[in-house]
């Protein structure tokens, strides 16, 4: 599999945009997708003309919840694997094509995940009739299931076989059998294509994705099986994207693979760690918050971080709103009230801080916030993406206080930014960006 995925990577890597299909090649060997936002009416499956503002926000909170709660309770075993907590799989979606034929499928992109995987047939849960296809490897020449002796399969999983002696995996909310297939990546409206062959991923037979359009997950994590891991060396060992705002209904944000990503400058940078609870999470060290030009000097005594005040925070694209500890999150609110003298908005949309407002596009008088990373990096918050509009009259902090022993960035946070993780050097880069037309 190395040596096939190689030979190939170095062919398309030094060829010209003509041969890329679904992909943009800039000089030293970038690859470029689409990413769609769930609620853009553009091209996202899952979005719905009749879902109000409302609904769109109690879900959103309720989706922040239950990925919290995942990421929380759920760290990896001695196998490679999180336990069974569901959890939405995230908000911003690629299109790629799976198998030889090809059919064409919706995946959620995570980097809060480990591994590729989608619905297949026999699937033993999923709706007679799903919304999405599911796909069916015995109409594909190019798959294969990973026998359950393999030093792959003991590698990462606790084995059970069945009578073909098929690698079988449980994963978060999926069970299914360990394959090798090509996959094709696409941009919306693009003849072109990327191919790569025997991509390891999670066939899923129980219906991980029920009541779902979105097919499976790209898992970006730390994780040896996750995509960037299997890439690898081969862009290496970067990614970056930047998150188009729920707003920007008819754009698409992108994400990249390659050694020569360009941030266009500007860049910020701190470093990536790993944390012994969760290897496979893309780990930051927070050192303090400010909101508006107050620094809150945050004085951490609650056990969640050291005494200098810093406390590790994992930067997950699936988690739409962000995390702080109790004890900064109720921090960083009391400084926000003394700025804002706005009367309370209604709590009921799942969000903790709200105010009640005229027209919630209007965000006059909302501070920036301010996240303070190790090596001075400053990750600053404009009012967009620091304040979510709950409804037509309220605006809510698009934040939560985490009870769990985690501190999450969320997509929200991450919106119009240009994210660039480099595993080689475990460092973070980012930027601001447009992301609507970057």
């Amino acid at each position: 599999m190395a040596a096939t995925l190689f030979h190939l990577l170095l062919f398309f890597l030094s060829c010209t945009t003509t041969i890329m299909a679904g992909s943009k090649i800039r000089h030293g060997g970038v690859f470029s997708f689409d990413l769609i936002h769930r609620d853009s009416p553009l091209i996202s499956p899952l979005y719905r003309p009749s879902s109000k503002t409302v609904s769109q926000a109690e879900q959103l909170a309720q989706r922040s919840v239950s990925r919290l709660y995942h990421l929380a309770s759920s760290p990896p075993s001695a196998t490679g694997f999180r336990s069974p907590v569901a959890a939405d799989p995230g908000d911003y979606l690629m299109r790629l094509v799976i198998g030889t034929p090809g059919r064409e499928f919706w995946a959620a992109v995570s980097t809060g995940s480990t591994l590729v995987w989608t619905r297949c047939l026999p699937c033993t849960s999923c709706f007679p009739e799903p919304a999405a296809p599911i796909f069916n490897p015995r109409l594909s020449s190019t798959y294969h299931a990973v026998d359950c002796n393999s030093s792959l399969c003991s590698r990462h999983y606790e084995v059970a076989c069945d009578p073909d002696r098929r690698c079988h995996y449980s994963y978060a909310n999926t069970k299914g059998t360990i394959s090798s297939e090509t996959f094709t990546f696409t941009i919306p409206g693009s003849p072109r294509n990327v191919v790569i062959p025997a991509i390891i991923f999670g066939c899923d037979h129980e219906g991980g994705l029920e009541n779902s359009s979105v097919d499976g997950v790209v898992g970006l994590g730390r994780g040896s099986l996750s995509l960037v891991s299997q890439l690898g060396s081969h862009v290496g060992n970067k990614f970056s994207y930047c998150l188009v705002p729920r707003d920007k209904k008819n754009s698409t944000g992108r994400i990249e693979f390659g050694e020569a990503i360009s941030g266009a400058g500007n860049l910020r940078r701190t470093p990536m760690k790993t944390e012994t609870y969760d290897p496979e999470g893309y780990y930051v060290t927070l050192i303090d918050l400010s909101v508006g030009n107050k620094r809150l000097n945050l004085n951490r005594q609650d056990g969640s971080g050291d005494r200098s005040g810093s406390v590790s925070m994992v930067i997950d694209s699936g988690t739409p709103l962000t995390a702080l500890s109790a004890d900064a999150y109720y921090n960083l609110t009391s400084a926000i009230n003394e700025i804002v003298k706005l009367p309370p908005g209604e709590r009921n949309y799942g969000f903790d801080l709200c105010y009640a407002v005229n027209d919630a596009r209007d965000l006059r008088g909302f501070p920036e916030v301010t996240l303070h990373f190790e090596g001075g990096a400053d990750w600053i918050l404009p009012p967009s993406t620091a304040f979510y509009p709950a409804a037509v009259d309220v605006v809510c902090l698009a934040m939560l206080p985490s009870f769990y022993g985690i501190s999450v960035l969320g997509n929200i946070a991450q919106q119009n930014m240009h994210v660039e993780f480099d595993l080689r050097n475990n460092m973070l880069y980012f930027a601001p960006r447009d992301c609507a037309n970057n």
